[in-house]
């Protein structure tokens, strides 16, 4: 991996990505399988300088403070075993997801770093993200397991950096 490429911003959805649609039965569940697919896209990014926000209803176990509920608890340690962290979390200001998005975007000035959006759920975005984000869409019922193959992956990543190239 490149250390020196800028940092890169996932905002990050949880359920019907990192668990699967037929886990919903029983909350905060996720799936090892979906985690491990999720942290090999993320390795595979051209740099290891990542923020992952979290953007899911999960959002609101979160502390910055690292005084987790037990369901985030679970979900910081699944990923810390792949070397992963999450950083932050977008604020509850709308059921607009790609309104959350931009908002945090806007407030910590990221207007110039790639962002990619990992959701499965079209229907709560109702603006549009960012032209610096590219939302990599899930399928639910599958979860981040059967996303799609590396070289495609690669693609949406060029994609946000080209979005973001100075013109």
């Amino acid at each position: 991996m490149n250390q020196n490429l800028q940092r890169v911003f996932i905002f990050l959805d949880v359920d019907g990505v990192l668990n699967t649609e037929n886990q919903w039965k029983r909350p905060y569940t996720l799936n090892d399988a979906c985690i491990t697919a999720f942290a090999e896209y993320i390795h595979s990014l051209p740099t290891s300088n990542i923020r992952i926000i979290l953007t899911s209803s999960w959002k609101n176990g979160f502390d910055a403070a690292g005084n987790h509920t037990p369901q985030i608890r679970e979900l910081v340690d699944k990923l810390a075993v792949h070397g992963l962290t999450i950083t932050s979390k977008t604020e509850n200001i709308s059921d607009d997801r790609a309104a959350e998005i931009n908002d945090y975007i806007r407030k910590h000035h990221l207007e110039q770093y790639p962002c990619i959006i990992i959701d499965d759920d079209p229907d709560i975005f109702r603006t549009k993200p960012l032209n610096n984000c590219k939302t990599l869409w899930i399928n639910a019922k599958t979860g981040f397991t059967t996303v799609k193959k590396p070289d495609q992956l690669q693609k949406i990543f060029l994609t946000v950096l080209e979005k973001i190239k100075p013109r």
